[in-house]
Formats: structure tokens, C-alpha cells, sequence
């Protein structure tokens, strides 16, 4: 069984009108609609059975959860805000001759209110879900869906999901419903390694360009999300650079930094002042040294204790 998220963008979302405006209803999954997918489960054709979800809707009625972006942020990393329920389903999902339908009421919450005003503008129009694949035909064989040798894609039926949660998500349009796949780590680094092993044409087709575009956009946000740890660990050893420098003025000790630089780099110290890689010049360190801050013996006590560590 497989954990997987299914997105689809939809014009039927919409808020129900009368009462206090916040009971939206909304396609979760639309039945018997092929969608190309590349997933850890290979590359092949998808689509949903009109009975996929009959025994989990019998099984929980609606004790489903009801978040935004499934509780993460746009750039697949979790959101603490959006881990918590913008809603709570009001009818169980049924199944009409489109899809799944749902029906679900909002809380009154900063995030909720600002879906459901994205709702009234138009801004969101996608709905998705996530859950387990319990039952597919034909089942994933040992590798992985593969296309076959004229390029034919495989037609997979979900034949039952166990759905655990649906919501909305601000997903981009397309003229059909566009299925996402599977975002944890272990499944995008099978992604990935599939789609590298899948371009390796020079010339790309229209369906591969859209894949491929997909896939650039999932490394964008990646690296938007690591900018800012890399931009905090060049602060944090920019600090604990200058702190190094500080105790050792303090302790009238050489900056174990200064043994590892060449006869260059000294030679730059010697004459301007400052060590390599900062603007503190050692004149500005003077007052610490001589501060009378500590003895002679807790000098050479401190020195040792920070040769041996």
C-alpha cells in the first residue's frame, strides 16, 4: 500500500449560500479521468473508480481531517498553522457521476477565513487528498509501471482508496485536472531518479516538458527552503568567530585560527591590524587585554583548557 497526495484544480469549489457563508463543497477526486503520473510507482496513465471510495466513506462517515495544503507549505515542508483543521466535514463524502463529492464547514480561524476569502475570489479553485492505495489494476508490478516499447503508457485503475484527509490547495490551472504526486522524501528522491532516467532524449516532447517543469518547481522550492539555514550557519560562524578572537585577546593567547592560515595571510594581520575573513581591527581587542578581567593564572588555566578541547 502506498501513501500518495492527489490534487486536482476544479471550478465546482464553491461556498453554499445562506446560513453564516462558510460551509464549502467541493470535488475531492474526479472518477474515470486518465492523468498522466511519474511517481515512485513508475510512469503511466491514472485514473479513479466510481466505487474507489465506498468502504472508507462506510468505514469513517466523516471523520476525515480537513486541512489546508495537507498542513504544508508551499514548499512541501510542514506548516505549523496549516497542521491545524481549517474545517470539519458536515456530510459524509458521497460519489456522484463525477466524483467525490464533499461537503465541509469552516471554523472561524485567521487561516480559514483567509481560504475562504480566496475561495470568493476566485484565487483557489483546486481541491485534493490524501491517503492510501489499497487496491489497483493492474497491480504495481516489481520495478514499477513502465511504458511499453512504442511509448504506450499503462492505464492504472484506483479500484480502492483509504482516504485519511482532503482540502483545499492553491494549485496552478490546467486544462485538465493535474494529479501531483507523492511528496515525502523517500518518493521524490524515486522521482527524481526516474524522471532523470526518463529524459534522456535530446528533444523533449510536450507531455515531458510539462513533467520536467513540474520537476524544476519542487527544486526551487528546496532550495528556497535551505537559503535561509545556509544564510544562518554563515552567521552563527561569523559569531563564534569573533567570539574565538575576543577570549583569545582576553587570555593574551594566539588564535588557534591564525596557526591554519599561510605566510600570506599573516603577513596581512602583521601590518593591518585584522584578522583574515573579519573587520575587527586588533587595536579595537587593546582595552579587553588589558582589562584586568582575569589573572595571570586563570590566563594559563583557560589557555590549556581551550588547546585541549
Amino acid at each position: 500500500m502506498t501513501t500518495f497526495v492527489r490534487s486536482f484544480d476544479l471550478l465546482d469549489i464553491s461556498i453554499r449560500s445562506g446560513g453564516d457563508g462558510r460551509t464549502v463543497e467541493a470535488y475531492a477526486a474526479v472518477f474515470d479521468t486518465p492523468t498522466e503520473i511519474v511517481d515512485r510507482q513508475g510512469h503511466y496513465r491514472e485514473q479513479i473508480a466510481r466505487t474507489a471510495f465506498a468502504k472508507t466513506i462506510s468505514d469513517r462517515g466523516t471523520r476525515f481531517g480537513v486541512l489546508y495544503n495537507h498542513g504544508m507549505t508551499l514548499h512541501g515542508t510542514p506548516s505549523d498553522m496549516g497542521s491545524v483543521p481549517i474545517g470539519v466535514p458536515v456530510e459524509a463524502p458521497r460519489a456522484d457521476a463525477k466524483g467525490l463529492v464533499t461537503v465541509s464547514r469552516y471554523n472561524r480561524s485567521a487561516l480559514a477565513d483567509s481560504v475562504l476569502e480566496s475561495i470568493r475570489n476566485g484565487d483557489i479553485t483546486g481541491q485534493s487528498f490524501s491517503g492510501r492505495w489499497i487496491a489497483s489494476t493492474p497491480a504495481s508490478p516489481r520495478g514499477g509501471y513502465r511504458a511499453a516499447s512504442d511509448g504506450a503508457l499503462q492505464l492504472v485503475t484506483r479500484t480502492e482508496i483509504a482516504m485519511s484527509e482532503y482540502g483545499p490547495t492553491p494549485i496552478p490551472a490546467y486544462d485538465v485536472p493535474m494529479v501531483v504526486g507523492v511528496r515525502n522524501r523517500a518518493e521524490r528522491a524515486g522521482q527524481l531518479a526516474q524522471v532523470r532516467r526518463h529524459f534522456t532524449r535530446a528533444t523533449l516532447t510536450a507531455d515531458e516538458s510539462t513533467s520536467l517543469a513540474f520537476l524544476l518547481s519542487m527544486l526551487a522550492g528546496a532550495d528556497a527552503s535551505i537559503d535561509p539555514i545556509v544564510s544562518a550557519l554563515c552567521s552563527a560562524d561569523m559569531a563564534l568567530d569573533a567570539a574565538q578572537m575576543v577570549v583569545s585577546a582576553m587570555l593574551a593567547v594566539p588564535d588557534p585560527d591564525l596557526d591554519e592560515v599561510d605566510e600570506a595571510d599573516t603577513t596581512a594581520v602583521m601590518s593591518s591590524g585584522r584578522r583574515p575573513g573579519t573587520g575587527t581591527p586588533a587595536a579595537a581587542l587593546e582595552p579587553l587585554v588589558h582589562s584586568g578581567g582575569l589573572t595571570p593564572a586563570n590566563r594559563a588555566a583557560t589557555a590549556r583548557i581551550l588547546r585541549s578541547a
